[in-house]
């Protein structure tokens, strides 16, 4: 760990996987409030299958910027799976995504993309620093 710390490029990484995990909470959070509920934490049961209330939040100014943030991972590995992996993610772009999985779809269904997306990144990101760090 000290090397990792030395190591000014991994801790530009690490910095920009906090934000990125930062930022789901973020839409997530802002999602929940934009259902009504103020503390941003769930969606009120009146409002879970309210798919009006996801077109409006997507159509709105939300953008996920999930890429840039995957693009950086890439630099850190050439294990091919670990590239098909971050490679399916980039198969579209922002406005790909939200329209594939966001739009149309009721919000539950918008808080487990969320959490998925969350997940994906985060074995991606294990591995990815796994790798790196057994190689030095």
């Amino acid at each position: 760990m000290e090397l990792a710390a030395n190591d000014s490029a991994t801790l530009d990484l690490h910095d920009e996987l906090l934000g990125f995990h930062f930022y789901l909470g973020h839409i997530r959070k802002r999602f929940c409030n934009a259902a009504g509920d103020s503390a941003g934490i769930t969606i009120p049961e009146d409002k879970q299958n309210d798919i009006e209330l996801t077109n409006r939040f997507f159509r709105s100014d939300t953008v996920l910027y999930l890429f840039p943030t995957l693009s950086r991972l890439r630099e850190y590995t050439r294990d091919t799976a670990l590239i098909r992996k971050i490679n399916r993610f980039e198969a579209d772009n922002d406005d790909d995504v939200i329209k594939k999985y966001f739009l149309n779809a009721p919000p539950v269904a918008v808080l487990t993309m969320l959490d998925y997306f969350d997940q994906k990144i985060k074995e991606i990101t294990f591995e990815v620093l796994r790798r790196y760090f057994k190689s030095r």
